[in-house]
């Protein structure tokens, strides 16, 4: 369980500043995913049942069907991320059953991107029991692999990056554990600002829907530190 304090707050004064989207996708009624952040830049919710799962902390999660649900949070991504060559993204996951690992179904989590060759996405892919996570700038391209997933529990998977300066580095954290570090040469292209972001989905939203709960997304436009990243996993 998190801790008892509410995990909005947690979320909401973690890097506050550079907190440029939050979503705790917490909404019992309606057809908005409600952004806390001081961008205020609500998603559209599309076909995902509203409180069907809960949270880590027993508070409502949004349940996507694997078919055709996801959010759209793309309006005004532009001013609130333009070229992302530093940010972090956390966001809590389940899936639907363990036949998920094994449905030979690319599923993604949530993908923010300016173009096809710079994006930042979280997907499980279509091998069995098989996470992945990828970042591509100016098209480099590299992706951490986790193989060791095969459950229906809760998830809480970080990413970090920043390729503006010299050491070009994205790092993935699952769990509260640094996995692994991708090294990269190229910035994201000046040229393409982002103007996607999806959650349930692909950048396009047009398949790799989640099959699953998705719980507490949030997007910053700095890299997360360690000690963030821990206050952000927070247990009981």
């Amino acid at each position: 369980m998190i801790h008892t304090v509410d995990y909005k707050d947690i979320v909401m004064n973690t890097n506050r500043a550079n907190l440029a989207r939050f979503y705790p996708l917490q909404e019992t009624s309606g057809s908005t995913a409600y952004d806390f952040s001081k961008n205020n830049h609500n998603g559209s919710i599309s076909g995902a049942t509203l409180a069907q799962y809960r949270g880590p902390d027993g508070s409502p999660a949004i349940g996507f069907d694997g078919i055709n649900d996801n959010i759209d949070c793309d309006s005004d991504a532009g001013t609130d991320f333009g070229q992302y060559s530093v940010g972090s993204i956390m966001i809590w996951w389940k899936v639907s059953g363990a036949g998920v690992w094994s449905d030979s179904t690319i599923r993604a989590m949530t993908q923010i991107a300016g173009s096809a060759d710079d994006y930042v996405r979280l997907r499980k892919t279509a091998t069995d029991d098989e996470l992945q996570i990828t970042g591509e700038f100016t098209n480099d391209n590299d992706s951490d692999l986790e193989t060791d997933y095969a459950d229906t529990d809760w998830h809480c998977t970080i990413v970090t990056w920043d390729v503006s300066g010299g050491t070009k580095e994205l790092k993935v954290y699952h769990d509260n554990t640094l996995e692994n570090t991708l090294s990269y040469t190229n910035d994201w292209d000046s040229g393409e600002p982002v103007d996607q972001l999806k959650i349930g989905s692909n950048r396009v939203g047009g398949g790799q829907y989640w099959s699953g709960a998705l719980w507490c997304a949030g997007y910053w436009t700095s890299e997360l530190t360690t000690a963030e990243i821990q206050v952000l996993n927070m247990r009981q």
